[in-house]
């Protein structure tokens, strides 16, 4: 309903202004009021406006909308939404970026509670969800509405300067066809906000972050490449563009809801944690999910799957970017695996001889496309440490040997 008022409005030479006010030279996306109060008022706004003006074209002999009760208010929708959530992907990230000269302060800030105000933190740059909930809170707009205010005004301000076709209709962000034609950068650069490429991953407990003061060896984690696979930091940081350590402490503390740090990397029921993502991601890889979508979920991982990730360090290391970066590097390249000879061509299944017919199993065959299926897959290349780990597949509660029974 809103693109076919403003298309019957811009026929007029009417525009925004007809039903939205301005604040600070900014339309705010509320009919006729900048804020909402109690029910009553914003009811009678809306019936105020609305059908004073559709009565005004009625009168004049032109096409217009409703002016009885039920044309609005309908025990039935008549009309059901297509609208999909707006995204602030990588790809268009990186086009405001380049449109606004690396600014960053065009979009990002912070609030001063001293001074009321807004202002720029250089390096501190996060994603607005961090502060603007789906709800307004007291003095914080919700994501809905900033993000209405920041971006149409914006859009509207350079369209005055160029005649680019910058997205004001709500079409042009919610709708799921006009959504296809956004352009998408076929190369994204990498964000800059000083982040570490690699990095150790600690408690955030000074006396426990020495090797062989904690009980489990300290984590590498390759940060770069984890920006490459998702499209947005908050994957990973979820409230705030924070060290994991800071919210998920070792005992678990509010900041992190009570999810403590070996939870927060290891919870195997969410996305949120890496053991949880790492399950998602192989489940949805259909090379991956014919082994993996049988493997539980909350299954106990083996003292051997620590080992992928907690790799021992000797004494006199540095827990910095260069240990970690040299501990990734040094990671064999290939998944290792059985020679062919090693593994046997077919294999007789006669559990069932007496009532059926025993079956010849292309064993060695199954194996080599296994294999060759994860190509060049890091994550499963990286996970796959042992050379029967690829037999787990089948053979789940069988002990990691060259020949698993069962």
């Amino acid at each position: 309903p809103h693109d076919a008022h403003t298309d019957a409005l811009s026929k007029k030479n009417k525009s925004c202004e007809t039903c939205h006010l301005q604040e600070k030279e900014q339309f705010y996306p509320l009919f006729n009021r900048l804020k909402n109060t109690n029910k009553e008022t914003v009811m009678n706004i809306y019936h105020d406006g609305c059908i004073a003006c559709h009565g005004e074209m009625r009168l004049k002999g032109e096409k217009t909308g409703p002016i009885e009760c039920d044309s609005c208010h309908r025990e039935q929708k008549k009309f059901s939404s297509s609208r999909l959530a707006m995204g602030f992907d990588k790809s268009l990230h990186a086009r405001h970026v380049k449109v606004h000269e690396k600014k960053c302060e065009t979009c990002h800030h912070e609030y001063d509670e001293k001074t009321k105000k807004l202002f720029y933190d250089k390096g501190k740059e996060g994603t607005c969800r961090y502060c603007h909930k789906e709800e307004t809170q007291e003095n914080m707009l919700s994501m809905r509405v900033s993000s209405h205010i920041a971006c149409i005004n914006c859009h509207i301000k350079n369209q005055k300067k160029n005649p680019l076709d910058l997205p004001v209709k709500c079409s042009q962000c919610h709708d799921a066809s006009y959504r296809k034609t956004i352009k998408k950068l076929d190369v994204i650069p990498r964000l800059e906000r000083n982040q570490p490429d690699m990095v150790m991953i600690k408690t955030g407990v000074e006396d426990l972050d020495v090797i062989g003061k904690n009980r489990m060896n300290l984590v590498p984690f390759d940060h770069k490449a984890h920006e490459g696979y998702n499209n947005s930091c908050r994957v990973c940081h979820h409230e705030a563009m924070k060290k994991c350590s800071e919210c998920h402490t070792l005992g678990g503390a509010d900041a992190g809801k009570g999810v403590n740090l070996e939870l927060a990397m290891h919870k195997p029921d969410t996305d949120h944690s890496c053991v949880g993502c790492h399950a998602t991601q192989y489940k949805k890889n259909k090379n991956c999910a014919g082994c993996h979508q049988s493997t539980p979920t909350s299954a106990k991982m083996s003292d051997r799957s620590c080992k992928v990730c907690h790799i021992p360090l000797p004494e006199g290391v540095k827990l910095d970017e260069n240990t970690a970066k040299l501990l990734l590097e040094a990671r064999p390249k290939k998944a290792p695996t059985f020679t062919q000879e090693e593994i046997p061509e077919k294999i007789s299944i006669g559990k069932l001889s007496k009532k059926y017919e025993a079956v010849d199993f292309p064993h060695r065959k199954i194996i080599n496309k296994i294999t060759e299926n994860m190509g060049d897959n890091t994550l499963a290349q990286h996970f796959h440490a042992e050379k029967a780990t690829t037999c787990s597949g089948c053979h789940h509660n069988a002990p990691l040997t060259k020949q698993p029974s069962g």
